[in-house]
């Protein structure tokens, strides 16, 4: 991917955003409410093979998950609720999204935490935003964060502004993140590449961790 050292084992982490139930599962709420979620689907085999690959290589692999709904609406801000009134077809309004205890915040299929892996929970789209995201970062001495999961336009591309804003250097594989509509996804893409981040193909990350992308992403067991 040109330069091998951006994705330096010793200086990266692995930053996987909400690949969870509720956004990634067709009986989730996304899912439910209307939203062909099938896109999250099409890119497990590239999140997989970055997930392999970061565990053999022992380097940090931080999940981000969103809480948003409780029975108290501690989280969701008036602000917040009056754009999913206007655009998001009862999500976060009337259909509890990500709430705790419940089916929807789990994570999806195999893509969840090992042992000794972070979680980081977050509140808002942005995996920065009054969370422990940043010190846990700088506590490790990473300079750069490969970032997969959904959305593209959203949770990964807000999560990445911020990170450049923080001056971290930033790699999205095009083939593990994932939005609903193409062209926002086709989109995002190049905005990040343009300003944010280098976007590649997750062969180029794993062929620069030593990792041969058949062995990362073939052999699930």
């Amino acid at each position: 991917m040109g330069a091998t050292d951006e994705v330096n084992p010793r200086e990266t982490a692995l930053v996987i955003v909400d690949m969870q139930n509720d956004f990634c599962a067709p009986d989730g709420i996304f899912g439910r409410s209307g939203v062909d979620v099938s896109p999250a689907r099409r890119v497990l085999p590239g999140v997989r093979g970055l997930l392999a690959a970061a565990r053999e290589a022992v380097m940090p692999v931080i999940f981000v998950a969103s809480e948003y709904s409780s029975p108290d609406n501690r989280y969701l801000s008036e602000t917040f609720l009056a754009q999913a009134r206007r655009r998001w077809n009862g999500r976060y309004v009337t259909l509890p999204v990500c709430q705790r205890g419940t089916w929807g915040i789990d994570f999806f299929e195999d893509i969840r935490p090992g042992p000794g892996e972070i979680v980081v929970w977050k509140h808002r789209f942005d995996a920065f935003v009054e969370t422990d995201l940043d010190l846990i970062l700088r506590s490790r001495q990473i300079r750069t964060l490969v970032v997969a999961g959904v959305t593209t336009e959203v949770c990964v591309e807000s999560t990445v502004r911020h990170a450049f804003f923080h001056d971290y250097a930033c790699v999205v594989p095009r083939d593990a993140v994932a939005a609903y509509d193409e062209e926002m996804h086709d989109r995002s893409l190049r905005l990040m590449d343009r300003f944010f981040a280098r976007v590649v193909d997750s062969a180029e990350v794993l062929e620069a961790w030593g990792v041969a992308p058949a062995r990362a992403v073939g052999d699930r067991g």
